[in-house]
């Protein structure tokens, strides 16, 4: 039962990666630039963790989005603390071709199933609170009497 139910997944994502690469072909190149253009645009509105990668079926990059598995401890380098974060992939868009790809297995089908790290790093103080004005962080009442 698990087998075939591995398979269906397979088979599953196989023929959406084929179907968008049908849909991709059938898109005129000034489309294609538009696309790629609101892509690199949106991508500085990304919040989650990504890593950019080649689509599947277009091979245009796309973004692999995922889940915090851990963080590795903190490090001081030229007075800013840096650190990564280790992604496990859960997700995957391309806004060119239009595929979405929901689930670690189904990553894992097309090959990108590995986890990924993103570097990150922030201001000691503010990392740590100290000697940071807190009332910045919080909202003045609104009618609360």
């Amino acid at each position: 039962m698990i087998v075939a139910a591995e398979k269906s997944l397979v088979a599953e994502v196989k023929k959406r990666v084929a179907a968008h690469q049908t849909i991709f072909s059938a898109i005129d190149s000034a489309e294609v630039d538009k696309r790629k253009n609101e892509t690199q645009i949106a991508r500085h509105t990304q919040r989650k963790p990504y890593k950019p990668v080649p689509c599947p079926s277009c091979c245009n990059t796309c973004q692999i989005t995922g889940d915090l598995v851990r963080s590795t401890e903190p490090k001081l380098v030229a007075g800013l603390l840096h650190w990564e974060d280790i992604i496990l992939p859960t997700s995957l868009n391309c806004e060119v071709c239009g595929l979405s790809l929901k689930g670690h297995e189904s990553l894992h089908i097309v090959d990108l199933g590995g986890q990924f790290t993103v570097a990150t790093e922030a201001d000691p103080q503010e990392y740590y609170l100290e000697g940071v004005d807190l009332s910045r962080f919080f909202e003045p009442e609104y009618m609360n009497s």
